[in-house]
């Protein structure tokens, strides 16, 4: 993360806290926006709150553009989809966003750059199946941090819903990977 985004994100988490709830941080966004000029606006330039554009449709355009050769497209394309799914609720979209991340990344011949930019989707992900109490959001990014050669993570994350499944009732976990974790046989 580069310094000034680092400042951007500081002043974006800060804000409501020293300026009032979330009018402070709409205040304190519009006023970092202006002195970082056209490198902020970028979010804003990828279209309205209330576009019509889908997570779904922007991950196809995602895989039109890769099919097509196009990494120019497939990067935007990647950070539409991105923007909408981080307007959306659900921790799905977000898996989905991490997940092209990769992609995009293994067409490119490098990952360098893409693994972050899924870590940080898997996190928001992982915040919002927490969130949710999503058992199966919380196993989905297990999998996809053991995809990108987290197992700390991936294991870490499976260990907590085998708990929560214990808790439950629930007797064998679900996935493959908790079954490991677990030293369960299949």
């Amino acid at each position: 993360m580069s310094l000034r985004l680092g400042v951007l994100v500081g002043v974006i988490v800060a804000a409501p806290l020293l300026a009032g709830g979330m009018e402070g941080q709409r205040t304190a966004l519009r006023e970092a926006v202006a002195a970082f000029g056209p490198e902020a606006t970028r979010v804003e330039q990828l279209g309205p709150a209330g576009s019509d554009l889908t997570a779904a449709a922007a991950l196809g355009r995602i895989e039109a553009a890769l099919a097509a050769g196009d990494m120019a497209a497939a990067n935007h394309a990647w950070r539409e989809a991105n923007v909408i799914a981080r307007r959306q609720r659900g921790w799905q979209p977000m898996i989905e966003v991490g997940n092209a991340a990769l992609r995009i990344g293994d067409v490119a011949g490098t990952r360098q750059g893409f693994d972050a930019k899924a870590r940080d989707a898997y996190l928001v992900a992982l915040v919002r199946a927490r969130r949710d109490g999503s058992a199966t959001g919380i196993r989905q990014v297990a999998e996809a941090f053991a995809a990108l050669g987290d197992t700390e993570t991936a294991d870490l994350l499976q260990r907590f819903t085998a708990r929560a499944d214990a808790a439950q009732g629930t007797v064998e976990p679900r996935s493959p990977s908790a079954r490991s974790v677990l030293g369960a046989t299949p």
